[in-house]
This record gives structure tokens, C-alpha cells and sequence, in this order.
């Protein structure tokens, strides 16, 4: 306790509050007597830290030095025309980036919502005016990882003879070379892009709010149960004001938090995800009859008429063919601002969005103690090694008992002779004279290997 380059005051105090935080009972009181020390208050939580350290910047680099064009869109960066025809867009998507997606939970994971597929379609469809998304099926949920970003492709091939060209999303999970390679494109959707021609708003009006006939109704439990039923919307997902209902029709007043930006948006995924929360619960389109969660499988005639808005009417009916939900957007005036012709809800499967994922190749892998058997078969012959060679001056002698020592009349491997006793595989062997070592674990398992190679002519 007591050193040359420390005082003694010192050595005692600090000696004594190390027996404090061991458990001792040190009387401070009785320390501090004298002193006019006094007990002041700490406060019940945790002291307040500011952080200094500045961020990197996200999404700076300019599309134009790599050859490509802007992309003018908040979950795209860069577009680029390809030599044998078609387009490709890309992007990157991450919960830094875009921390808004971190309020859209599907069974525990953070996934980006089908609306924002339809989006990255839609704008594809803006670089060569089709912008009509005719179809676009949802083949496998995209899940972002709480750190790090997911790359995103987005490819439009050329028209054919119909003006039809279809649209696919791809993603790649960011992550460091391993040895088996970069990590894998995963294709989300498929779809096709048509001209808008003359696709209207279905002929619905939602000029008079709330619609004549429909009934008011309660929303304090709606996004309880939708969380009990694994969609967990944050703050910017919650987006459902009022709700009304007449017979098979739903109606709703949908509006996002202020200050949530748009601008770049055909239409905010968030305000489109919204649209379907009710749906989500009640609506006829629900391809399953478990009690799992209800996504977007299916959109066909998808069409944004007006960009920008951050509040909207919605409809939402049975589709005039098919099992979808036809859904409706307006402003508050009641002009269009989006319509689907049909969408279908699919349930997810019970384990959620990550069942037939593919996983990071490391993941497979781990450290592992597995028990060797020494003796898998007693009746097999045991096979032999040499373990630990005599010294050079053997005789004869020596050579011939060692002979003797093997099972069945059994040679001994090439190369034993002249090399000293053979030992069998998983025992400890005795390199020269004097007591011999009782064989450790490591060694017994090493034995079993070294007699599991010779079995494999290995």
C-alpha cells in the first residue's frame, strides 16, 4: 500500500475507498468529521453526455464523376442508361440515411414498407414517361440491418412492341469482402410500366367529406392491435386521423406529421403505407385467414395524378374484379391525387420477414467443441501411427518386438520400421525411458483424428 512516490494521506485514502466498492463498510461520516464536507444530493439518472464528434456526411457524392446522372429522388442516388438498352437506377438505403424507415417494424424487423417499392417503380417509370405502374408483385420483404446499408437497383428494360417494359428491385446487403464473395443480389419486385393513356381515378369523387352515410369509426385501438398482429408503426407510419365506414366501403382522413418532408416524392410511402392501415384489419382483401400480419403483395394500375401532398382523403372498396381493395386518394378539395386499381394483402408467414432470407456466410460458422469417439467399432482392427519415434540406434531387437506388438499379425505402416515401437492411435506414447504421461483431452482428440485419417486413406 505504501510506496516511495506516493504519499501517505494518499495510500490511506485510496485504500480505504477500495474497500468500499469491494463491499466494506467504511465509516465516511467519522472521516469527514471536521473537514465541513457536507452530503449533497445526485440526481436519479444517468449524467448528461454531449457527444462532439462530427458525422460523416451521407449521399454527397456527385453522380456526374462516376459517369452517371442524379437521380433527383430521396431513396435514389444516381440513374444511368445501359449500352444493350433500358435503364438502371440506384440508391442506397439505410436507417441513417433515412432513419423515418426504422418506424415501420414487421414481426420485430425493420422492413421497408411495399409502398416505397412501388415509389422506386413509379420513378423509374418519370426517366421515360411510363408512368403507369400496371402490375407489381412483391416477391420477398426487403429488411434493412439496424447498422450499416443496403444497396438498391432498380432496372427498367426497354419497351417492347406494346410500350410495356418491365421493372425489377433488386438489393445488396453492404458488407466486407469475405472469402466466399460479396454478398448476394436479392430481388424483391417485379412488374411491368405502361404510358399513363387516359387511367383516371376510377371515376370516384371524394368531393363531400366525410361521405354521406358513413359512419364515424373508433380509432383509440387501432394501432395497438396492429402491433399486437406484428406491424409496429412508429411516429411517422401513424398517419390515420379519422375513420369511416358504409358497407363495404372505408374511408379515412390520412395526414403525416408535420414537417415531414416530401418534396421528391411522387407520393411519401409513408402516407400511401398509411392508406392501408385500416385494411390492414377489416378490409376483404386479405389473402390468408391466419392471424399473422397483412402486407402488400400485388398492386396492378397503380397511378400518381399529384405530387407533393402530405394530407389526403382515402377509399378503400372491394376491387370491381378480382379479390383486391381498390384504393382512392384525394386532396381536400377532393381532386385525385393517387389511385390503385386493386391491391392484394398477403399474410406474412408465422416467422416473419426474415424465414428464406439469405444470411451472411459467416453466420454459419462457429467455435465449437465436438467429442470424438477413440474406439467407434471394438471389433474392427485398430489401425496404427507413429506418434513419437526412438532414437536412431534401435537394433534389430527392438525392431522385432515392435513387430510382435501389432494385433492379427497386422504390418506396420511403410516407413515404422526402424523407428521405434508403434503406439495405437489415442494413447499417449513414450518417447524414451521413465514414467509415461497420462494422455490430456487434446491429445485424445488429436489421437482420433490422426486414426481417422489413416481410415480415410488420407
Amino acid at each position: 500500500m505504501l510506496r516511495r512516490d506516493r504519499g501517505e494521506v494518499a495510500a490511506l485514502v485510496s485504500a480505504v475507498a477500495g474497500l468500499q466498492v469491494r463491499g466494506g463498510v467504511v465509516d465516511w461520516s467519522g472521516f469527514y468529521a471536521g473537514s465541513g464536507a457536507g452530503r449533497v444530493e445526485l440526481p436519479g439518472y444517468a449524467f448528461t453526455r454531449h457527444r462532439y464528434w462530427l458525422n460523416a456526411a451521407v449521399g454527397t457524392v456527385d453522380p456526374a464523376g462516376l459517369g452517371q446522372s442524379g437521380a433527383a429522388h430521396p431513396l435514389l442516388g444516381a440513374s444511368m442508361s445501359m449500352a444493350a438498352g433500358g435503364l438502371m437506377l440506384t440508391g442506397r438505403l439505410s436507417l441513417r440515411a433515412q432513419p423515418w424507415l426504422g418506424d415501420h417494424m414487421v414481426s420485430g424487423r425493420v422492413v421497408v414498407p411495399g409502398t416505397a417499392l412501388v415509389e422506386l417503380a413509379l420513378r423509374a417509370g418519370d426517366e421515360t414517361g411510363q408512368t403507369r405502374l400496371a402490375e407489381l408483385v412483391i416477391e420477398t420483404p426487403l429488411v434493412l440491418s439496424a447498422d450499416g446499408g443496403t444497396r438498391i437497383q432498380v432496372t427498367l428494360e426497354p419497351a417492347d412492341e406494346h410500350g410495356r417494359s418491365a421493372v425489377s428491385i433488386h438489393s445488396q446487403p453492404e458488407q466486407p469482402v469475405t472469402p466466399t464473395g460479396p454478398g448476394q443480389w436479392t430481388r424483391h419486385a417485379t412488374g411491368i410500366l405502361t404510358a399513363a393513356g387516359e387511367q383516371g381515378a376510377d371515376g370516384v369523387v371524394l368531393g363531400e367529406w366525410p361521405p354521406a352515410g358513413a359512419v364515424e369509426q373508433e380509432l383509440d385501438g387501432l394501432y395497438p392491435e396492429l402491433a399486437r398482429s406484428g406491424l409496429d408503426y412508429g411516429p411517422t407510419f401513424r398517419a390515420v386521423r379519422r375513420g369511416w365506414r358504409r358497407g363495404d366501403e372505408i374511408f379515412a382522413e390520412v395526414a403525416l406529421a408535420e414537417g415531414t418532408p416530401v418534396a421528391g416524392f411522387g407520393i411519401h410511402p409513408a402516407l400511401l403505407d398509411a392508406c392501408l392501415h385500416l385494411a390492414a384489419l377489416t378490409g376483404p382483401a386479405a389473402d390468408g385467414a391466419g392471424n399473422g400480419p397483412l402486407v402488400p403483395f400485388a398492386w396492378a394500375d397503380v397511378v400518381v395524378h399529384a405530387t407533393h401532398a402530405d394530407t389526403v382523403r382515402v377509399r378503400l372498396a372491394p376491387a370491381a374484379a378480382g379479390d383486391g381493395l381498390s384504393v382512392t386518394l384525394a386532396d381536400g378539395s377532393g381532386a385525385p391525387v393517387a389511385s390503385v386499381r386493386s391491391l392484394v394483402l398477403r399474410e406474412l408467414p408465422a416467422a416473419g420477414p426474415g424465414e428464406g432470407a439469405a444470411f451472411d456466410a459467416e453466420t454459419l460458422f462457429e467455435v465449437a467443441w465436438i467429442p470424438a469417439r477413440l474406439d467407434t467399432d471394438p471389433g474392427k482392427p485398430a489401425d496404427w501411427a507413429v506418434l513419437a519415434p526412438r532414437a536412431e540406434a534401435d537394433t534389430d531387437r527392438n525392431r522385432n518386438r515392435s513387430r510382435s506388438r501389432h494385433p492379427n499379425g497386422r504390418k506396420p505402416p511403410p516407413g515404422a520400421a526402424g523407428r521405434g515401437p508403434l503406439r495405437r492411435s489415442g494413447r499417449a506414447a513414450d518417447s524414451g525411458g521413465g514414467r509415461r504421461r497420462a494422455p490430456r483431452r487434446g491429445r485424445a482428440a488429436g489421437g482420433c483424428l490422426a486414426s481417422g485419417c489413416l481410415a480415410g486413406g488420407r
